[in-house]
């Protein structure tokens, strides 16, 4: 068995998180919870979609790969384009905005082992 597993974005299954109206989010898991890592990994398309004011209870990281997305914390807002990386605080309350479609690679680490922790209690969902 090899110390590596390669993934291939072609071959990537996605899965519906969350949708309202025409906007979606679907992800791709590629390092889980299974995984026994403390890291959960994958890519991720988010399309027409606000995820307002969501408060991370982990670590996120994101690499954006396609499409752009409005990060705002308070007063603060950042567009993050294709080739710009995102770390995103545990604790930290954030709107993700979606106007258009966005692909992304993501890296979470959380303290409970699993990113959808909590993952529904506290997102409100707006059509973009």
């Amino acid at each position: 068995m090899a110390s590596f597993d390669v993934f291939r974005t072609s071959e990537a299954e996605f899965v519906k998180l969350r949708a309202t109206g025409a906007g979606f989010q679907r992800v791709c898991e590629w390092i889980g919870n299974d995984s026994g890592l403390p890291i959960q990994a994958g890519i991720a398309e988010i399309s027409r979609l606000c995820i307002h004011e969501r408060t991370f209870n982990f670590d996120d990281f994101i690499y954006v790969v396609e499409g752009e997305m409005l990060l705002t914390e308070g007063e603060e807002t950042e567009t993050v384009t294709p080739g710009d990386s995102v770390h995103i605080r545990a604790g930290s309350t954030v709107t993700m905005d979606v106007p258009h479609r966005l692909l992304m690679l993501w890296v979470a680490h959380s303290p409970t082992g699993d990113w959808r922790d909590g993952n529904e209690d506290y997102i409100a969902l707006m059509e973009r």
